[in-house]
């Protein structure tokens, strides 16, 4: 599955149109869902084609409401009917309505439609009321309904005490990935299997950061995995792809960002956290490449909303002109807790992003109780929208409005074999 393109536009017409060819015939005049417009339902990311051998085999029109998914359309072409694409169509709705962690998944259809009523009925959907949307003209549609297998997300770090919110601001501490050697004899469980770390890790906290996104390409059916490995509340942050950001001209880095985005993050639903960009240290600040690259930044993937992180390694950029231009794209300033590279503490976006780099094995929790301590108390400022009083920043003379913000707090590099202990220790911390 992927989402329409704008130029899939014409497939998606055609499409809809033979599949539907049979109740056009039926009704005597096509149903609204071949004379509707889909260039904005593309744009908006509600329209996913499904290819077999490259070849367009069908389509589902998702919208995303408050407390239901809706299935506008779902068509099949008929050189793939029978062939279990329709039920294939409705399963992966379903499962991006757990993603969403939504309660129930909604469609609307006509009694005289009976082999998509068939389907429907084969799929658990059951006919509940009237339908405003009359297909075919007759007065016979209805609404089908279907509860998603698995109940509206409700945070289990915040019923454990594991994830603390001041407000609407949340924190989450974490480690950067799951697989890693040493962790097999310090964290993991004896004989765990490697198959079952990421379920394993996922519950000891409530944050991950994913840095083999940065190395290497993935495709949707791995995001899906992982979100469907994970609990509910919890959250993902994905390092983008290094074709993007090592690179000598920033601003041409659009096709790669698009290539990154568009392979399938947006199936973590809502357990996808900030997309965190990461500078070589050799990347001096150049004003006018630096905003032409968050410029290329966008809001939303698939429609489901991004948040923005960039981390800088270079001294160039300790300027108030970096620090505003952030603030100007609503990019959030990664701070650094490094032995080298500058620490800059100004709050550009709407949430916080720290990744605590002078770790070491030796601490049983990464950092020494005494740090861990401070690294709390900053973690709770934060959230409550202010800025640590004894961290440096790049434009000191600008205040961000206060208000309860989301923290993102990783143990990284230094330490790395205690950093899940380190990420247990701050939890409890916060939480205390």
């Amino acid at each position: 599955m992927r989402a329409a393109r704008a130029d899939d536009l014409p497939t998606v017409i055609s499409l809809t149109t033979d599949a539907y060819a049979p109740y056009t015939a039926l009704f005597g005049a096509p149903p609204i869902l071949v004379t509707e417009d889909y260039a904005p339902r593309i744009e908006r990311g509600e329209v996913w084609l499904s290819e077999q051998d490259g070849q367009p085999a069908g389509l589902i029109v998702l919208e995303r409401h408050a407390d239901h998914t809706m299935i506008f359309s779902v068509a099949v072409a008929p050189a793939f009917q029978g062939k279990g694409f329709g039920i294939g169509l409705l399963d992966w709705a379903e499962q991006r309505t757990r993603l969403w962690s939504l309660p129930e998944i909604r469609l609307y259809t006509n009694a005289r439609m009976e082999r998509n009523v068939s389907l429907y009925k084969a799929t658990a959907f059951a006919k509940r009321v009237a339908g405003p949307i009359h297909i075919g003209q007759d007065g016979r549609s209805s609404t089908w309904r279907k509860p998603s297998r698995r109940p509206p997300s409700r945070d289990p770090f915040l019923q454990t005490g594991r994830t603390t919110m001041t407000q609407s601001g949340t924190i989450r501490a974490g480690m950067g990935g799951w697989t890693f050697e040493p962790w097999d004899t310090s964290f993991y469980p004896d004989k765990l299997s490697k198959a079952k770390q990421l379920h394993y890790a996922s519950r000891q906290v409530p944050t991950i950061e994913v840095n083999g996104t940065y190395y290497s390409s993935f495709k949707e059916p791995t995001f899906v995995k992982w979100a469907n490995e994970a609990p509910d509340g919890f959250v993902y942050s994905l390092k983008g792809n290094r074709f993007v950001t090592n690179r000598r001209v920033l601003g041409e880095a659009g096709e790669s960002i698009m290539r990154f985005l568009g392979s399938g993050v947006a199936a973590l639903g809502d357990k996808l956290g900030p997309i965190l960009w990461q500078f070589a240290p050799t990347k001096r600040f150049d004003p006018d490449d630096f905003e032409a690259f968050l410029k290329l930044l966008p809001e939303k993937q698939d429609g489901v909303a991004l948040r923005h992180a960039v981390e800088v390694r270079n001294d160039s950029f300790v300027v108030p002109e970096f620090a505003a231009l952030a603030r100007k794209h609503k990019a959030a300033i990664v701070y650094a807790d490094h032995a080298k590279y500058p620490g800059i503490a100004d709050v550009t976006g709407d949430f916080i992003y720290a990744r605590l780099q002078t770790g070491s094995d030796d601490n049983p929790d990464c950092y020494t109780p005494k740090a861990l301590d401070e690294w709390a108390a900053r973690a709770k400022t934060w959230a409550e929208g202010k800025v640590p009083a004894d961290l440096s920043r790049a434009d000191p003379s600008t205040d961000a409005p206060v208000k309860p913000r989301d923290v993102f707090v990783y143990f990284i590099t230094e330490g790395k074999v205690r950093a899940p202990f380190g990420a247990i220790a701050l939890m409890k911390r916060v939480a205390g």
